[in-house]
Formats: C-alpha cells, structure tokens, sequence
C-alpha cells in the first residue's frame, strides 16, 4: 500500500505502475507450496554456501498479529500485545549468530504456543534442515515436545517453568544445597550454576528408549531477593484493596487466590504455603537440553535467543507490520511472505552494522533506519537524450554504500541509444573556433 508513492520518487527493478488491484493479485500469485518450495530451495542454498555456523543455535518463538479482518485463522487467544481482537499467531526460528529468520509458520490464534511444536519440527524435517539446537522459552515445555523433537532426531535447549514442573525438583534441592557451598559461581556469566546428568525414559516410535539429559540450574541472589519482595509488597496492597471493598480485576484476583485466603466471613490471611513454594524458585530458572552439556554454554544459548524478539520487533515496529492489512484469505499467504523476505534483508543489514559496531569500527550512523534515510538523498537525474547524472555524492553517503560493500552510481548514457548522442558526438562549449 505504499509501493505507488515509493515508486514515483525510487528507480525500482520494475518501474511500472502496481495498483492496489494490481498488489493484491500479486499476493494472490504466491501459494502455500510455493511458500514450502522457496524454504527448501532456501535450505538447500544455506547449508551449500555456508552461510550458516556449524555449530548453531536456532531461536524458536511466536508473537500475536491481531486484524479485524474474517480471516480463517484469525481467533481470540492469549494475546501478547494485550489487544482485545482476534488473531493470527506467526512462529517464527532465526539463527541466533546471525540474526536471519530461517522459517516461518502461521497457526490459529486460539492455538498455544505449547501446541505449534510438532507441527513446526514436522515441517523442518521435510524441508531437509539438519544439526542444529532448538532454544525455546517456558512456554513452549512439555515432556511429549521434547520426546517429539528427540525423536525427530533434532536437539533442544529448553527453559523449564517451575510452577508447573515437579519432575526437576529433586535436581533443584540438590542444587540449592551445592549454591550454599559458595563454588557454583561463575563469574562469566554472573550467575551460580549447577548441572547434573539425568537419565530418563522417552517414547519414539512405540519403543521405550533411554536417555540422558542435561539439567542445567541458575541461582542468582539479587534476583530472588528483588522477587520475594515484590511478592511481599504486593501481597499487602492487594489485602488492603480488598479491606477497603475494591474490586480486583483479573490479575490482581489470580494472585490473590494465589497468596491470599479468604475466609467465609470476609476475613483475609496469608498463604504461607504459597509464599514458601514461591521463595524456594525465586532467583531460579532451569534449561534443560540433550545435548549441550556446560552450563556457561547452555545460559549463552538460552540469552542469545533474543535474536527471534528483535525480528518480532523490527517485523512491527521498524516495518509497520503490526497489521496483515490485508481482508482476502488468497492475499495472506503472499503478503506474509513478502514481510518475511523484507525481514530477512533488513536482520542481514543489521547484522553487518553489529559486527563493526562490537569491533569498535566507525560507522555513519548507529542504526539501519538512519543509513536508509541517509542513502534516500542520493539523487539521479534523466536527460531528454538519455543521459543520467548522478548528483554529487556525500562523503557519509560513501560510508553508508561501502558499509554492504555496494557500488557507488554513476552518470551514464542509457544503453542502445542512437549514435549521435553518444559522449564523443557531444558539441563543445565554445564551438570550433579557437579561444583567444
């Protein structure tokens, strides 16, 4: 919807005039297979030029893209942006060295997260991806994600949620113990670190199969300090909202069932139960993974997959791409993969400035918005007899063409012009007649 006001004052491949008509049926051109045929032509091309680190992390996660359009995926969930309106959720996996969105899926909005694993993982192992580790957040936990991505033959770098998962615990109290010694510390990655090698027992194709797991804990002291007490605190102001008659709305009402007892005559106590379970995960958190073994190496993994959240936050801040903007379910599939090839380009110009600003290297400008901006005044002019001059070309426009190692323009006649208005045919400034 921006293409015909960019085209009248870019030089585009294909200087033609694209109508919003005309936009929508090339959307429509592209199909789900299609969709499946680039990513496994896209695989391929990434594993045989090496564009990929060997020894790779790949970042899993989905955000929320509300619309008011009737889409058929388009439903109410848990949506992260707080928007009461339905949804799409988009999954997305990046590779966290680089930055580059590798895949995405599109799935129901009423669908967890929990839920899209298996169909995704289903998808990579047809489209011939291979060697890699899944890092995924809590929510996308279960014991039957991990028996299918095991099975599936990939591995897995996973964040446990410890309100809901006891099958770690004994592993956490042995950890406790072993934080009390004061050696777990690491100063590298400022946390205490305790991991220990477990055996457990999968299912893959009907078979009882068994495998160990590596079960990595971290303990950090001001965390759980600045935890319990934000619990204390607002455990108080809850209990007097409730003495004065106000009335909860539905996150203050779920942690007062939480750490509050009511009794039947309106009396209020604490649930010291609740409090001391709490207390006892506070300033904890556990990755679990079959395959990555150091402790320091498995909190790198977990951290750096915050590559995912910026292609989230670019996808809708830096590009506008909060909305589908789009009401015909043929136009979704094309306009989601246009945003995706848009997003890779703009995570691989990102990652090319990122490289020189950790090197110390100077740069003209510290973000990717601001080189385009700075780029957009580079000027061409077109002549009635075919010749295009280039304006004069500013020293920080230089720094900004050379920094992705792109050509500067030139002034040029355009090719298969008539003779005479070739450069040598030109007439000279004062004639034939020689100068006194």
């Amino acid at each position: 919807n921006r293409y015909p006001l960019y085209a009248q004052g870019n030089k585009l491949p294909c200087q033609e005039e694209l109508t919003p008509t005309a936009v929508t049926r090339l959307f429509q051109s592209i199909s789900k297979e299609d969709e499946l045929n680039f990513f496994t032509k896209y695989m391929e091309e990434l594993y045989c030029s090496h564009e990929l680190p060997t020894r790779r992390f790949w970042a899993l996660d989905s955000t929320s893209i509300s619309t008011y359009a009737k889409l058929n995926d388009a439903d109410r969930g848990h949506n992260k942006q707080q928007e009461n309106i339905p949804q799409i959720n988009v999954l997305m996996v990046t590779d966290q060295k680089t930055g580059r969105p590798i895949f995405y899926n599109r799935f129901n909005g009423s669908i967890p997260d929990v839920s899209t694993v298996t169909s995704t993982f289903e998808t990579l192992l047809h489209l011939g991806t291979r060697s890699f580790v899944a890092v995924m957040d809590r929510g996308y936990y279960s014991w039957d994600n991990m028996n299918f991505i095991v099975g599936a033959g990939y591995h897995f770098l996973l964040c446990v949620p410890l309100d809901k998962v006891s099958i770690f615990q004994k592993t956490i109290e042995e950890a406790a113990v072993a934080f009390l010694t004061g050696d777990k510390y690491v100063s590298a990655i400022d946390e205490n670190v305790f991991t220990k090698f477990q055996e457990f027992t999968f299912k893959i194709n009907g078979k009882t199969v068994h495998k160990k797991l590596f079960v990595h804990v971290f303990y950090d002291q001001e965390r759980a300090g600045a935890f319990t007490k934000k619990i204390q605190k607002r455990r108080n102001d809850i209990m007097q909202m409730l003495k004065d008659g106000m009335t909860l709305d539905a996150t203050n009402q779920s942690f007062a069932d939480e750490y509050l007892v009511q009794d039947d005559n309106g009396g209020i106590t604490l649930n010291n139960k609740a409090f001391q379970e709490a207390n006892q995960h506070a300033g904890i958190f556990v990755l679990v993974s079959d395959t990555v073994s150091d402790g320091k190496q498995a909190y790198y993994g977990y951290k750096d997959r915050r590559t995912v959240e910026d292609c989230f936050l670019d996808l809708k801040v830096k590009m506008c791409c909060d909305r589908f903007r789009t009401s015909s379910e043929d136009s979704l599939v094309g306009k989601c993969f246009v945003e995706f090839v848009a997003l890779s380009l703009y995570m691989r110009m990102e990652h090319d400035l990122r490289k020189l600003l950790d090197k110390n290297k100077p740069v003209p400008h510290h973000s990717v918005k601001t080189i385009i901006k700075e780029l957009d005044g580079i000027t061409e002019i077109g002549f009635a007899d075919s010749f295009i001059t280039i304006k004069p070309i500013s020293k920080t426009q230089r720094e900004c063409l050379k920094l992705f190692n792109t050509n500067e323009p030139v002034s040029k006649y355009i090719e298969n012009i008539a003779v005479p208005n070739m450069i040598k045919y030109a007439r000279k400034p004062h004639g034939d007649k020689a100068v006194n």
